[in-house]
This record gives C-alpha cells, structure tokens and sequence, in this order.
C-alpha cells in the first residue's frame, strides 16, 4: 500500500506542475521527478488493485468540499454517457459528437481537478478544439488559395492579353472563389507584382492599383 511519503512525494509533484504555485514551492529536480516515476510505475504493476488503491487513498485525503467536487463530476460523467446514448440524442449526429466529446473531456479530469477553472476549461475544452481547428483550417486554405491566385496572376503575365483589366482578373479570382472582395485581390496584385520586370505590359494596368 502506498504510505505517507509516497503521497507527499506526489504532491509536491502536483504542486511543482501547477503554474500558480511554481513560485511558492522549491522546483523538484530531474533525479528526484524519475525517481518518483519509476516509484510510481512499479508501485502501480506491483500489487493488484494498486490503482484503486491509490485513488482511493487520494480521495480519502481531500477535503470534504473536494470530495463532493468529485462526486457530482462522476455524476455529471455518467449523466453524459447516458444522454449521449439515448436514441433522441443520437438520431443527431452532431449533437452527439458534441456531448460524447465534453463527456470524454470531464471524464478526463484528475482528482486534483476539483478548482472551478479547470471544471470550466473541461467542459470549454471541445470549443476551443473545434475553434482551433477551424482556425487551421482556415489559414490553410487561405494560403492554398493565394497560391492559386499567385499560379493564376502568372498566367496574367505571361499573357498580357489574358484579363483586360486588374477588376476582370479580381472577378475571375472571386469567380474561383479564392476570396470574397476585389480589395483582397488588389492586395495580392500588389504583393505579386512586386518583382515584375520593367517595362512589362502589365504594369500600367497594376500600376494604377499602387497609386
């Protein structure tokens, strides 16, 4: 069974990885963190039931405002699994990718997890990810299409007869839709054009979009 030195080792672990209390405690070293790792691991293999065990003895230690912290989050997990499996809930794709992923999230929370910033973040965390990802998404497709534009603005150069005016080829980018305004296209002829040889045919032509 685990004893008082190993609980007071894992917490001075916790504490040396919460951020707000880095500055109030002495940093662990790289010795004394594997040290407790490899403890903990073969603690863990050891005994059957260790981790229960552990958990238990972790739960037994926290205050009674913590432990009923715990309790409702356990109560909340389920609640979400069984939500997120009744047929009405399913009968929606989307509803239920979003509930079995803030299920997964809560259900990921660690018994020190009990402030209510790390509950709130839980339950935001599918948010943030979807918000990410779409952020991501975005930004590759808005660099994708400048490269389309750029491929297309040098089929401009090579032939001056292609598009008679900088507004027909910022039509046909919208037409392609590379973007939404002509103002965005403008901005990327004028990035484009930067480099083009002097005298070139299109340079009255974009010459007119600088001034």
């Amino acid at each position: 069974m685990p004893n008082d030195r190993f609980f007071e080792e894992l917490e001075a672990l916790r504490l040396h990885t919460a951020e707000s209390l880095r500055e109030q405690h002495r940093p662990l070293t790289e010795v004394h963190l594997a040290r407790l790792a490899r403890r903990t691991r073969d603690l863990l293999g050891s005994v059957p039931g260790m981790n229960e065990a552990i958990g238990q003895a972790l739960f037994d230690r926290l205050s009674e405002e913590d432990k009923n912290t715990i309790e409702a989050l356990q109560f909340v997990t389920y609640g979400l699994a069984y939500i997120s499996s009744l047929p009405e809930v399913q009968r929606s794709p989307v509803v239920t990718k979003v509930m079995e992923a803030i299920h997964t999230s809560v259900a990921e929370l660690m018994i020190f997890d009990t402030d209510e910033e790390s509950i709130l973040k839980a339950f935001g965390a599918p948010a943030l990810s979807l918000k990410n990802t779409r952020i991501a998404k975005k930004l590759r497709s808005d660099k994708e299409n400048i490269e389309k534009a750029k491929d297309l603005f040098l089929k401009w150069e090579n032939n001056p007869d292609l598009y008679k005016t900088k507004t027909a080829f910022a039509r046909d980018c919208i037409r392609k839709e590379y973007c939404d305004t002509e103002r965005t296209v403008f901005e990327w002829l004028s990035r484009f054009s930067k480099n083009m040889q002097a005298g070139h045919p299109l340079q009255a032509k974009i010459g007119k979009l600088k001034a």
